[in-house]
């Protein structure tokens, strides 16, 4: 049984599953998915696409050179069958696949490495950027509260002026107090234009 690699996006594909495009120059491709085929049939090359192994591998997000993948390699003789050979191959291609998985891994924590330091220099800056904006709120804060302070001074000033007592009101909504007051100005007033008379 052989597996094969699709074309697009170098994934397997398994004896009766995907599909086999026969160009006319009888070079075969092989796709795992309608996805891969409609995208090579617009001629997109796989080098560019995200989802590729292809573009993974240029980008350096997977391995490209390592002496595992030699063993993928075709191999158009078929060998005569025998048993102890079938048995060594089998416990190679575990033993592969686990020095594979292991590689991969390791490669995978570099990468992180030098992520984190990234993502490191980012959290500071944002941070440097947020402590900005906050010392900037503070101040307006800072502004708005003696705005405040200011605005609750003149009405205690004003309140310490008058000195409305606490009393039954009038059914004109005045509180009796100030009708007092009024009626002293009054009366005096009153009694100017007496004295002048």
């Amino acid at each position: 049984m052989r597996i094969e690699k699709c074309f697009v996006c170098g994934a397997n594909v398994y004896p009766g599953h995907g599909s086999l495009y026969v160009r006319n120059d009888a070079k075969m491709f092989r796709f795992c998915r309608s996805k891969c085929r409609k995208t090579f049939q617009r001629k997109r090359h796989p080098r560019y696409l995200r989802w590729t192994q292809a573009y993974r591998k240029t980008h350096g997000k997977e391995l490209a050179n390592d002496l595992v993948f030699d063993f993928e390699q075709q191999r158009s003789r078929v060998p005569k069958y025998d048993r102890e050979l079938v048995g060594q191959t089998l416990a190679a291609m575990k033993r592969v696949e686990e020095v594979q998985t292991a590689r991969r891994t390791a490669f995978y924590r570099e990468r992180m490495k030098v992520r984190k330091h990234v993502e490191q220099r980012q959290a500071e800056r944002e941070l440097a950027q947020q402590s900005m904006s906050a010392n900037i709120e503070l101040v307006t804060t800072a502004a708005t509260a003696t705005e405040r302070q200011a605005e609750r001074l003149a009405r205690s000033s004003v309140r310490q002026r008058v000195r409305v007592p606490a009393g039954p009101s009038d059914t004109s909504g005045i509180p009796a107090a100030i009708e007092d007051e009024e009626c002293r100005t009054n009366g005096k007033r009153e009694k100017m234009d007496v004295a002048e008379e």
